[in-house]
């Protein structure tokens, strides 16, 4: 027993002895050749091992190969087709002693596998295949199948054109018996960082086999059944979606349509199915949520060379957009601070748009929507009719019935220049009430009133292909509005482009609320620009580049009319211009261009106009005043708004003839400035003709929001005086001309701080200043002739109501000092009289305290001084005159 025993561990050692080093008296080079043969046999393509082949016969005999890779065809992307770090098979030691290799397993560890859609419409799978002259059904053919097959850790992509798929991972378990089933298998893959678990068999092709697939996750749960029949799978399936957003996110790339859909409600899908070997049917598949009801059927059939036709009947009652794409809250504060057109811009990335028709896809499809609901609005009777095949489509109908009894229809076809798809075709579209049919698509244009945008027709030609979409030849029409011109979106060749070029007639902008709209507009970005922050701006965020051309005829803008309009924008990220502008009209005509460049080291701006004839009530859109508190009046305390001109740099040229305001004619202004890096605006040039003469000014101004100040030079010469005082009060009953000089600086942040800390020095002289009211020449001269004091009084109280007194010289200095505005050394003279002149006024509230006292030869020994004093707010003056000298001349008088 002892001796039997000793000789089975001898043999045993000698076993052990054996299989341990056999690897050394293998022929590792005929292995390799071996296995890619049958690789090849199993799979129809070509390997290569580039790595290190080794075989070990224990604890099990094991083949291991390290970085097997198949070579993608040329003019594909990426490396390789099949990258496999390490390959482990489990063949018999009877195929290793007999040389021939049958496995039983086969692991892959770490397996990449890309595919990818081809320019020419096959698949690198498919073009290495034909490459090597085998029939795409060849896969498999007389292959030795393993028994087990296990990835572990692998990773997946597929590629068409600039869209791409990834599967983070999978790991997977595989059983076969054979090429007749059963099969087993369960895993697991990842896929936007969601984990999705599978597991199912399915048995031998013989009848009554039956068959289950299972794929859960945290946001889907999927289960079909099927029994084999009559060559065919036929069964039911039924899935449910537990949360929508969860699983659009998990299934659908960034960026693509069914990725935005933010609801978290349930879906349900359930039907019947039955698949052979060459028929797929999918019959009554039900789809239910909140959002979305209707009923699916489709089937496919494959011919001799596997290509699917398949056949679509789409049947949706109701689509709730709304409820699926369920916006989130935003407080207060931050909805105030977001710019419509940056959170516009930023949602629409026009370069991911792409579409192709694969030349394998052949499908008729028939589907029908009853009603979509949208921003509250409803279309209906959706239908969508087309046969796909080949790469190309025939679109026989699409058509859409929106609100306002309106309805648009396309038909046209997709063809493929083999290179890429390109539909063409025709809108037309045609209701009653366009206003509802917009609200569908643009909620925000609610305040256009209900009994406008009536009946309005529309036609186009629409081009598409993935570099460009084309709206060409747009006649549009609506009320007594005609609109034609073209519409292009180039997508291609650095960032997208929207080229719009529209010739527009006959517009009434005030009856559809445009004015007063755009005034609301331009107020609230005036009130607020200073507050906005230029590197989160629209502009800066903007990713599309825009040129746009727009031409109007025969358009009333606030009462006015106006005969031709022109303007050309060319707008990119970070820079917006004005290339030209044009008006013609009754009240205004003017051209000019302008410009703002965010991309500098500090944004700089231009602007240039120029204008004959500009009547300012043009652009006087509001109708409401501010109230004049006449009782209570101060400069405003408000923070002064600069226009964000302390955040930019730039120059300013603007040369206006004939400008017209509500207050003023001035004959010609021009203004020439710059504003540089340290925030002050130089003022070069601005000098005006008005009120009959010329007023010229020189200095700058520190546009920087903690304390803007202005330090100003201004000369004016032969000025009327009735027509500049007509700029405060249009009652003004004053004439003259007068010559004024001076310099002017101040500092503050509000205009109340501007007043306040204002310092002046200037003088002022006038000539022939003639003041209605009151006439002095006529007391001193009927003084002379009186002997009674109740006569003066008389004459007095007469000439201080009617009448008035010229001026013929007045000259001195104005000073202004910590909010007081002073009259010194002033010197004037009428006909009859010379005298002085002295006052001050308050710039807080504009008070004022001033006398004038005129002294004449009463007779030819004594001098008589009137004191005229005026008191009160500037635009409310009391005048009282002194005439004590006067009534004791007079008594002296007639006393002797």
């Amino acid at each position: 027993m002892q001796r039997l025993l000793f000789l089975l561990i001898i043999v045993i050692l000698i076993a052990v002895g054996v299989l341990t080093a056999a690897p050394l008296f293998v022929d590792l080079e005929g292995y390799k050749k071996q296995l890619i043969t049958t690789i090849k046999s199993a799979t129809g393509l070509k390997v290569e091992i580039n790595g290190t082949i080794d075989v070990t016969f224990l604890p099990v005999p094991k083949i291991t190969v390290t970085h097997l890779l198949v070579e993608n065809p040329p003019g594909a992307k990426s490396a390789s087709l099949l990258n496999v770090e390490t390959l482990e098979v489990s063949p018999s030691i009877k195929s290793l002693v007999g040389g021939k290799i049958s496995f039983n397993n086969i692991k892959l560890i770490h397996p990449v596998l890309e595919i990818e859609q081809l320019g020419s419409g096959q698949s690198n799978l498919e073009a290495l295949k034909e490459s090597y002259g085998l029939e795409a059904n060849s896969m498999l053919a007389g292959a030795n199948i393993p028994k087990g097959f296990t990835v572990y850790n692998g990773s997946f992509a597929y590629t068409s054109g600039d869209s791409r798929i990834v599967i983070d991972y999978i790991n997977a378990d595989i059983s076969v018996d054979s090429l007749q089933g059963p099969f087993y298998f369960n895993g697991d893959f990842s896929k936007n960082e969601h984990v999705i678990n599978f597991k199912g068999s399915i048995g031998e092709f013989a009848e009554g086999a039956k068959s289950s697939i299972n794929i859960t996750s945290n946001s889907i749960n999927l289960e079909l059944d099927g029994t084999f029949s009559d060559k065919a799978i036929n069964g039911i399936f039924n899935t449910n979606i537990n949360n929508l957003t969860k699983f659009s996110t998990s299934f659908f790339e960034s960026g693509s349509m069914l990725s935005k859909i933010k609801s978290n409600e349930r879906l349900e899908l359930k039907g019947a199915f039955s698949i052979s070997r060459n028929t797929a049917d999918f019959k009554d598949i039900s789809i239910i949520s909140e959002s979305i009801n209707g009923n699916i059927n489709l089937s496919g059939a494959s011919d001799s060379s596997n290509k699917i036709s398949w056949k679509s009947n789409v049947n949706i009652s109701n689509i709730d957009l709304d409820k699926l794409s369920t916006k989130e809250e935003q407080s207060e504060q931050e909805s105030a601070e977001i710019d419509y057109y940056a959170s516009t811009m930023d949602s629409t990335n026009l370069s991911d748009f792409k579409f192709s028709l694969p030349r394998s896809l052949s499908l008729l499809l028939k589907l029908t929507i009853e009603e979509i609901l949208y921003n509250k609005n409803k279309i209906s009777n959706v239908i969508i009719d087309t046969d796909i095949s080949n790469g190309e489509a025939e679109i026989k109908s699409i058509s859409v019935d929106f609100p306002g009894e309106s309805k648009v229809t396309f038909s046209g076809e997709i063809e493929n220049n083999g290179i890429r798809p390109i539909l063409t075709g025709k809108i037309n579209g045609a209701g009653r009430n366009l206003k509802k049919a917009l609200m569908w698509l643009i909620p925000s244009i609610s305040f256009i009133p209900d009994s406008e945008f009536q009946e309005f027709l529309f036609t186009s030609d629409l081009s598409i292909s993935p570099q460009k979409i084309s709206l060409n030849n747009i006649y549009s029409s609506f009320d007594k509005t005609l609109i034609n011109g073209l519409i292009s979106i180039r997508t291609w060749g650095g960032l997208p482009t929207i080229k719009t070029d529209l010739k527009i007639d006959r517009v009434d902008f005030d009856k559809y609320n445009f004015t007063t709209k755009l005034d609301e507009w331009v107020r609230n970005l005036i009130k607020n620009i200073g507050k906005q922050s230029l590197e989160a701006s629209w502009l800066r965020l903007l990713n599309i580049k825009y040129d746009i051309s727009l031409d109007g005829k025969d358009l009333i803008f606030n009462g006015k009319y106006i005969k031709n309009a022109l303007l050309n924008l060319e707008i990119s990220p970070g820079i917006f211009n004005v290339q030209r502008f044009f008006l013609n009209s009754d009240t205004a005509v003017a051209r000019g261009n302008a410009g703002i460049n965010l991309l500098t080291e500090k944004p700089t701006f231009t602007v240039n106009l120029q204008s004959k004839g500009f009547d300012t009530s043009l652009l006087n859109i509001s109708n409401k005043k501010p109230a004049k508190t006449r009782g209570n009046w101060s400069w405003s305390r408000e923070p002064f708004n600069l226009l964000g001109l302390e955040k930019l740099t730039g120059k300013i040229n603007i040369s206006l003839s004939n400008l017209k305001t509500s207050t003023a004619l001035f004959d010609k202004i021009n203004f020439e400035a710059q504003l540089g890096n340290d925030s002050i605006l130089t003022i070069d040039k601005l000098n005006a003709k008005a009120f009959g003469g010329d007023i010229d000014v020189k200095g700058s101004v520190g546009v920087t929001t903690i304390a803007p100040f202005l330090s100003v030079s201004v000369s004016a010469s032969k000025l009327n005086l009735d027509a500049f005082l007509s700029m405060f009060n249009k009652n003004n009953t004053t004439k003259g001309q007068f010559v004024f000089g001076g310099t002017f600086k101040t500092f503050g942040k509000s205009p109340y701080e501007w007043m306040n800390e204002m310092q002046m020095n200037s003088n002022f002289s006038g000539r022939y200043l003639t003041f209605k009211g009151f006439n002095i020449d006529s007391i001193v001269k009927k003084s002379r002739k009186i002997y009674s004091v109740i006569d003066m009084e008389s004459i007095v109280k007469k000439e201080m109501s009617s009448g008035k007194t010229m001026f013929t010289s007045a000259e001195g200095k104005i000073t202004a000092e910590n909010g007081l505005l002073q009259a010194k050394d002033f010197k004037i003279s009428t006909r009859t009289t010379n005298g002085l002149f002295a006052g001050n006024m308050n710039l807080r509230n504009l008070a004022t305290n001033s006398i004038i006292k005129l002294g004449y030869m009463a007779s030819k020994k004594r001098t008589v001084t009137l004191g005229l004093q005026a008191k009160g707010p500037l635009y409310n003056l009391n005048l009282d005159l002194d005439t004590t000298q006067l009534e004791s001349y007079i008594t002296d008088k007639a006393s002797r």
